[in-house]
């Protein structure tokens, strides 16, 4: 599958979707990253993780190494981001280190809004 279809692909899923390279820079900006946080994809590109991340730097720097130096690791959990208005939100996260995979190496990180598992009835 071409880079252009796959773009086209992932730009229609409900959720947001970001490519991290191994110092926690977004390479890559996708899906509804734009309804969900308010930043344009282009906004994204070369920023840091930890800019949009409602907690201390160095924690989620420590965090973001202690993650990616564990090939294949996937990690599920709510975390707090910070949209580029308005207060932090508490967003269901899930990253998936990548960083071995020579075809994409990075950490993929989707973001979604937190689901209530007493809904899913």
């Amino acid at each position: 599958m071409c880079y252009s279809r796959l773009s086209a692909l992932v730009d229609h899923l409900p959720i947001g979707v970001l490519l991290l390279d191994s110092r926690g820079y977004i390479v890559y900006a996708g899906g509804m990253i734009q309804s969900i946080l308010g930043y344009s994809h282009r906004d994204l590109i070369g920023v840091n993780l930890s800019r949009l991340m409602a907690a201390s730097p160095a924690a989620m720097i420590h965090w973001y190494r202690t993650m990616i130096a564990r090939k294949g690791l996937t990690l599920s959990m709510p975390l707090p981001m910070k949209p580029r208005q308005g207060a932090a939100k508490l967003l269901d996260c899930t990253l998936c280190n990548l960083l071995h995979l020579e075809s994409v190496s990075g950490v993929l990180l989707t973001i979604g809004p937190v689901q209530d598992p007493i809904s899913w009835g």
